[in-house]
């Protein structure tokens, strides 16, 4: 026999043989429960619980987003920051901060990955959102909802996805001042006020579900909505 026939021959033999012993040792161990098994899922979130407070700030020095949810008790879980970042939370009378912040002495992070965090709120009579997305996730059906966005801040209400379900909201009131406001497809509102000043965006799927609107729109607003519910914003008066 040629030396390259036994080679190949002792090739496949290796092929074979190698993963069937593998096989039958597993097979033994597993007979003989002598094996251990590991998790490897990730470890519970830490939530941090705040006490209530009225008003509700949600501030950044650079982008990021920011979920906001229902609970009974004010509480927040931070999912990323970089070594730049440090998050300030504090009260000032009725009103509870949450602010972003550079860290002295450490270089400024421009990667494209913002700040992020979830927050869950009780009834606010004002929530604030300042250089940030905020993306809220349901409201109060009784009670009027107030949201403030500023300094090129974002709100997103509602969900997008056909598995998702329709988020419901009562009587909202937004204003934004050179700020975005959407609203994505699978979303009920009951009553919308718009107060769209300065050189701000609005994007209102049609697929959305909006009750009554009313409001101001400057004529430096971005519109991107069904003409059935801009139309029933006033031009804003400039000051």
């Amino acid at each position: 026999m040629k030396n390259s026939n036994r080679i190949l021959i002792g090739f496949v033999l290796f092929i074979v043989l190698v993963p069937l012993m593998m096989l039958a040792g597993f097979i033994s161990k597993i007979k003989s429960n002598n094996f251990t098994t590991e998790n490897f899922n990730n470890p519970k979130r830490e939530v941090t619980k705040l006490e209530p407070a009225n008003y509700v700030v949600v501030k950044s020095y650079r982008e990021g987003t920011c979920n906001i949810g229902y609970a009974a008790q004010p509480q927040y879980y931070q999912y990323y920051q970089a070594p730049g970042d440090t998050l300030d939370i504090h009260r000032a009378g009725d009103t509870l901060v949450f602010e972003w912040k550079h860290k002295p002495g450490t270089p400024e992070v421009d990667n494209g990955e913002g700040v992020s965090m979830d927050i869950d709120l009780p009834l606010v009579s004002l929530l604030v959102a300042d250089g940030l997305t905020i993306s809220v996730d349901s409201l109060s059906p009784e009670k009027p909802s107030d949201i403030l966005l500023q300094h090129d801040a974002g709100l997103v209400l509602g969900n997008e996805y056909d598995h998702e379900t329709i988020a419901k909201y009562g009587q909202v009131k937004v204003t934004a001042r050179n700020s975005k406001v959407k609203i994505q497809s699978k979303s009920e509102i009951a009553g919308l006020q718009l107060n769209l000043e300065g050189e701000s965006a609005v994007e209102i799927d049609p697929k959305a579900t909006v009750g009554e609107v009313s409001g101001t729109i400057s004529e430096m607003t971005v519109v991107n909505a069904p003409y059935r519910i801009i139309s029933r914003l006033k031009p804003a008066v400039v000051q």
